[in-house]
């Protein structure tokens, strides 16, 4: 376990600053709340510019379900990116995100490697069905498919957030059912527990509300106020990564399937299957920033106590997207993670 030294100075400032931050937050809330009981009256009787989705097929929100489904799924392809040359490592992103999250750590991690970058079900320019299926398993599911098609083999899995959930399921999955396809994983700041929903996802299991304001709010301002919460250093947030999540959130059937997500990303198994973490005994490093409160890092500590021989590193100065705020430093460690592992793989052979 590898912790970063304490950070003494500036505590009280920064501490007010993020308690001020809160505070916004909550001022914004109440904000959403008073817009959300005019557009009641003002549209009363009309239909949300989302429809309702169809749950004619009920969400995959159990293993059993999700098991049955894995070789079920048609339709087309997520769409995806590569880069590089070498031994394959795929990435997953986060809740109300795409690939871009890893724009910053594709080109050194491409170095030696070739990385396959995917945007999930719903999300960035993969297709949008309005199918109901957008749990955690929904998209696991998918990713195993993905895997299937490209027939990827000794893959490194990297998973942020959600996404790291989703890492979780599949990586249980594959290592029961297709042994040969992973060989390692990365988890940042990754569900992987029960806990209190952030305050975004909650607001998306309200009725209504997220239907009839979602299509219409500033696709630009809600990006901001998302990364916010997730960045330590607001300071770090460029207008361009702004300008791409809103870009992507205004495409046809984008606040449908984000809002599909939200409702559907506690599976109803959840401590149960949590508890199969221990299963899990692939090289992990498992990183996650210090001054995360979207997951806390007793999640992460947690996680690594599950995962017997995992690699636990805390990065100072980072919130929940060290590959945003901390670029560098996450790329760096994801390197050495698997030079490291890939070198002991190559020992081994050899003998």
């Amino acid at each position: 376990m590898i912790l970063s030294p304490p950070v003494r100075d500036n505590d009280s400032r920064k501490g007010a600053e993020r308690e001020g931050a809160h505070i916004l937050f909550s001022c914004a809330r109440c904000a959403v709340f008073v817009l959300f009981v005019f557009a009641s009256f003002v549209l009363g009787g009309c239909q949300p510019t989302d429809p309702k989705p169809n749950l004619t097929h009920t969400p995959t929100d159990t293993w059993g379900a999700f098991v049955k489904r894995v070789d079920k799924l048609s339709g087309p392809d997520l769409y995806y990116e590569t880069q590089g040359q070498g031994s394959p490592v795929l990435f997953v992103h986060a809740f109300a995100n795409n690939l871009s999250t890893w724009a910053d750590v594709r080109g050194p991690l491409s170095r030696d490697h070739k990385l396959w970058m995917l945007d999930l079900k719903g999300f960035g320019r993969s297709p949008k069905p309005d199918d109901g299926h957008y749990s955690i398993y929904d998209h696991a599911a998918q990713v195993i498919r993905f895997i299937r098609r490209h027939d990827l083999s000794q893959l490194t899995l990297v998973g942020h957030s959600m996404g790291g959930g989703v890492v979780l399921a599949v990586s249980l999955y594959l290592i029961e059912h297709e042994p040969d396809r992973i060989v390692r994983l990365v988890l940042i700041d990754s569900a992987a527990y029960p806990q209190s929903l952030p305050i975004f996802l909650k607001l998306l299991q309200l009725p209504l509300l997220p239907d009839l304001l979602g299509p219409v709010l500033s696709k630009k301002w809600l990006v901001r106020m998302l990364l916010q919460r997730l960045y330590y250093n607001d300071a770090l947030i460029r207008d361009a990564d702004v300008d791409t999540l809103a870009m992507a959130f205004a495409q046809p059937g984008a606040s449908r399937a984000l809002i599909q997500t939200g409702r559907q990303i506690r599976p109803k198994d959840h401590r149960e299957i949590s508890r199969r973490y221990t299963d899990i005994t692939l090289p992990t490093v498992i990183l996650w920033g210090r001054e995360d409160i979207i997951v806390p890092i007793a999640m992460g500590e947690r996680l690594h106590r599950a995962i017997k021989g995992s690699e636990f590193i805390i990065l100072k100065g980072c919130g929940h997207m060290p590959q945003g705020e901390c670029p560098q430093r996450t790329a760096a460690i994801i390197e050495k993670f698997l030079q490291q592992h890939e070198a002991n793989e190559l020992v081994r052979l050899n003998k």
